[in-house]
Protein backbone atom coordinates (compact mmCIF):
# COMPACT_ATOMS: atom_id res chain seq x y z
CA UNK A 1 0.00 0.00 0.00
CA UNK A 2 1.48 3.19 -0.61
CA UNK A 3 0.53 6.49 1.28
CA UNK A 4 1.47 8.86 -1.70
CA UNK A 5 -0.46 10.29 -4.95
CA UNK A 6 0.68 9.32 -8.50
CA UNK A 7 1.30 12.20 -10.14
CA UNK A 8 1.04 16.03 -9.15
CA UNK A 9 -2.40 16.77 -7.77
CA UNK A 10 -2.40 20.06 -8.67
CA UNK A 11 -1.39 19.68 -11.73
CA UNK A 12 -4.03 16.81 -12.45
CA UNK A 13 -6.87 19.21 -11.08
CA UNK A 14 -5.82 22.58 -12.87
CA UNK A 15 -5.43 20.86 -16.06
CA UNK A 16 -8.87 19.24 -16.09
CA UNK A 17 -11.82 21.75 -17.04
CA UNK A 18 -13.84 19.86 -14.18
CA UNK A 19 -13.68 21.62 -11.07
CA UNK A 20 -16.15 18.68 -9.37
CA UNK A 21 -13.44 16.13 -7.19
CA UNK A 22 -15.22 12.38 -6.73
CA UNK A 23 -13.24 11.22 -3.32
CA UNK A 24 -14.36 7.92 -2.91
CA UNK A 25 -11.40 6.02 -0.48
CA UNK A 26 -11.09 4.21 2.83
CA UNK A 27 -11.81 6.65 5.17
CA UNK A 28 -9.14 6.19 7.03
CA UNK A 29 -7.34 8.23 3.89
CA UNK A 30 -9.31 11.01 3.75
CA UNK A 31 -7.88 13.27 6.21
CA UNK A 32 -4.24 12.52 4.55
CA UNK A 33 -5.52 13.17 0.99
CA UNK A 34 -7.59 16.45 1.97
CA UNK A 35 -3.93 17.74 3.79
CA UNK A 36 -2.34 17.31 0.15
CA UNK A 37 -5.56 19.04 -1.17
CA UNK A 38 -4.98 22.37 1.10
CA UNK A 39 -1.48 21.95 0.23
CA UNK A 40 -1.74 22.13 -3.51
CA UNK A 41 -4.40 24.73 -3.09
CA UNK A 42 -6.99 22.82 -4.75
CA UNK A 43 -9.72 22.95 -2.97
CA UNK A 44 -12.85 25.46 -2.36
CA UNK A 45 -13.84 27.77 -3.17
CA UNK A 46 -11.96 26.35 -6.73
CA UNK A 47 -13.25 23.16 -6.45
CA UNK A 48 -16.23 21.04 -4.85
CA UNK A 49 -15.40 18.20 -3.17
CA UNK A 50 -18.00 15.41 -2.58
CA UNK A 51 -16.34 12.69 -0.53
CA UNK A 52 -17.31 9.17 0.58
CA UNK A 53 -16.88 9.85 4.31
CA UNK A 54 -16.73 11.57 6.54
CA UNK A 55 -13.76 13.52 8.78
CA UNK A 56 -12.87 15.45 11.63
CA UNK A 57 -12.92 19.62 10.71
CA UNK A 58 -10.72 20.12 14.25
CA UNK A 59 -7.85 17.80 12.13
CA UNK A 60 -7.08 20.99 10.55
CA UNK A 61 -6.21 24.55 11.56
CA UNK A 62 -8.71 27.21 11.48
CA UNK A 63 -6.73 29.23 8.76
CA UNK A 64 -7.71 26.48 6.71
CA UNK A 65 -11.58 26.37 7.19
CA UNK A 66 -12.07 28.88 4.26
CA UNK A 67 -10.57 26.21 1.51
CA UNK A 68 -12.75 23.98 2.93
CA UNK A 69 -16.08 25.53 1.55
CA UNK A 70 -17.65 23.66 -0.79
CA UNK A 71 -17.67 19.76 0.18
CA UNK A 72 -20.08 17.42 0.36
CA UNK A 73 -20.07 14.04 2.08
CA UNK A 74 -22.39 11.34 0.56
CA UNK A 75 -23.19 8.06 2.26
CA UNK A 76 -22.00 4.91 -0.22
Amino acid sequence: ITSSIRGNLKTLLIGSASRIVLLWVDPRYTPLILQEALHADVMGPHFTWILSSTFAPDLFNETHFPQLVGMFTIKP
